[in-house]
């Protein structure tokens, strides 16, 4: 899995395949002379994207480069496929084309990108496509891990709204039709939302403080937020999902959200009570 430490340390990387997702344009005039350390935002949404798709840490090592000469682009290339932890992978894109996605599709749109060039690592390291298939069986496997991703790193379907229409600026003739790939993306932020919502159900707090936190909080409504501080930081997805303590009713769920949303201090999401 890519980490800081990883991309750091890394020389040149062997690469035997061509880029599986090059969105329909040349990658002929890229320089990898000019290949540059990618911005902390760019590094951190990898970084997420990661941490959602690949939580055991054991799909491989790569880099993510910073490139001009990508052009309105990004690209992915691996060493092999059916490798597992031994895959090497390097993934480049342009500042420019992430800034244009982000500025014109708003919060969720270069995330979305950069997970679906995720998914072309995960799906060679995973043995999940074989030499010779058709491209489109590919991108489909690829937009359902950009759907996984949103879902697992909690963003909100209007983040996820951002990433489909972005994914739909860049497609080109070699993908599938925009109106097979939606469904697709749907689906995996549908299923991998209800699985990380579960699964943070299912936690509980360990330790004496966490059994004295439990029984001063035993109001089931609670909000999901991300620090005003952390999003300025590494943006609005990669900053770290949060969870409030429980609130008795509704009402002091909302009153208390709405005070920190005043206060610009959180980006928060509805009140919710699970069942």
């Amino acid at each position: 899995m890519l980490s800081v430490a990883i991309l750091a340390a890394l020389g040149g990387l062997p690469v035997a395949l061509p880029p599986p997702l090059c969105r329909g344009r040349a990658v002929g005039a890229y320089d990898p002379k000019q290949n540059v350390a990618p911005s902390p935002r760019a590094l951190a949404e990898i970084q997420a994207a990661y941490d959602a798709l690949c939580p055991l840490k054991n799909c491989g090592d790569g880099q993510i480069f910073e490139n001009p000469t990508m052009g309105m682009n990004a690209a992915t290339w691996v060493s092999g496929l059916n490798q597992g932890p031994r895959t090497q992978v390097q993934i480049v894109y342009s500042k420019r084309f992430l800034n244009a996605l982000s500025d014109s599709f708003g919060p969720g749109a270069s995330f979305g990108v950069l997970a679906h060039e995720v998914g072309h690592h995960l799906t060679a390291a995973l043995g999940m496509r074989s030499p010779g298939e058709s491209n489109w069986n590919e991108e489909l496997r690829a937009d359902y891990m950009a759907g996984c991703a949103l879902g697992r790193a909690g963003r909100t379907s209007a983040e996820l709204e951002n990433a489909l229409r972005a994914l739909a600026s860049v497609a080109t003739k070699s993908h599938p039709s925009f109106a097979q790939r939606v469904p697709v993306v749907r689906k995996g932020f549908n299923e991998c939302r209800a699985q990380a919502d579960k699964a943070s159900e299912l936690r509980r707090p360990f330790g004496l403080g966490g059994v004295l936190n439990e029984t001063k909080t035993a109001g089931c409504w609670r909000y999901w937020y991300r620090l005003s501080d952390d999003i300025g930081r590494v943006g609005p997805v990669a900053a770290p999902r949060r969870r409030t303590r429980g609130f008795d009713s509704e009402r002091a769920c909302e009153a208390h959200r709405k005070r920190m949303t005043d206060a610009r201090s959180r980006d928060t999401e509805p009140c919710s009570c699970p069942k």
